[in-house]
């Protein structure tokens, strides 16, 4: 997924100082020879290496590249796992205390775009809507919408009285998303981000929204402040799959008339492709 070197690895490490992990899983990396894939030799279960802090290291097989996975980078392979989330079901029933809930399955038969949504009222739903990420504390309430409208968001819960208030920030009137200008994000000692949800719709005449997320019924109760950050859904997850790409139609709308994409060239300066540079070296490589 990309953090497999450089800051990643830096990332990696001090979530590991932080955590303190008694058991490490850690992929082996394979060793191509003459177009095959080699594994590493596995260390035995029963004699694992420690690292620093004595957790027990277990090597896990890669498994061998194909045609499939080797044309994937690391940008592919995070947008798959987007996909995947929204596209997964998750048990219904109310999870013992302390216990994880995991997918089991998913259902791929239907786009996002022909997935039923729940029907969202704003002003009973959610107490606030908070956004985060470079140059977040410049969107004012009154492009809120726009914001939101197709966005992932993260559906978090807050122990009573710990999420900032903002009472010397500007905020939408009471009709509005309720959003507050700058508002900080919750701490995340006071708070629980429970899973993600997309925003598929706003409605511009009333308080509704409509909500795709995989999250069972019981935790969307506990979620009332909405998060947004930077990531974003991938171009491809917002079409339909159901129907020829070379159409004249994306769910049944004309593509002229698709908000939000463009079809064809781009015109004009800054529409052609940017150009990716992969050849810039650290100061350390120099």
């Amino acid at each position: 997924m990309g953090w497999t070197k450089g800051l990643g690895v830096d990332l990696n490490r001090k979530i590991q100082d932080i955590v303190d992990p008694t058991e490490i899983f850690e992929f082996e990396t394979p060793v191509f020879e003459s177009g095959r894939s080699t594994p590493l030799t596995t260390a035995p279960q029963n004699d694992l290496p420690t690292c620093e802090n004595d957790a027990r290291l277990h090597f896990l097989e890669p498994i061998p590249p194909s045609v499939l996975t080797t044309n994937y980078s690391s940008t592919d392979h995070r947008s798959i796992a987007i996909l995947s989330y929204f596209h997964a079901l998750f048990p219904s029933a109310v999870p013992r205390e302390l216990e994880q809930v995991s997918a089991m399955s998913w259902n791929t038969s239907l786009p996002l775009c022909a997935l039923p949504p729940y029907e969202v009222n704003w002003s009973s739903a959610f107490e606030k809507v908070i956004l985060t990420g470079a140059g977040t504390e410049d969107v004012v309430p009154s492009e809120i919408e726009r914001v939101l409208n197709g966005a992932i968001v993260g559906f978090v819960s807050c122990e009573p009285g710990t999420i900032d208030s903002g009472a010397d920030m500007p905020m939408s009137n009471s009709s509005s998303i309720p959003y507050t200008q700058g508002l900080s994000v919750p701490s995340p000692s006071t708070s629980t981000c429970h899973g993600l949800a997309l925003i598929r719709s706003i409605s511009p005449t009333s308080p509704h929204m409509h909500v795709l997320t995989p999250l069972p019924p019981h935790l969307l109760a506990k979620c009332r402040i909405v998060v947004k950050g930077e990531m974003e859904l991938p171009i491809w997850g917002m079409l339909d799959f159901r129907v020829d790409g070379e159409s004249g139609s994306v769910a049944g709308v004309e593509k002229s008339k698709v908000p939000y994409l463009q079809w064809g060239k781009g015109e004009g300066i800054g529409g052609e492709r940017r150009r990716v540079r992969r050849n810039l070296m650290r100061k350390g490589q120099m």
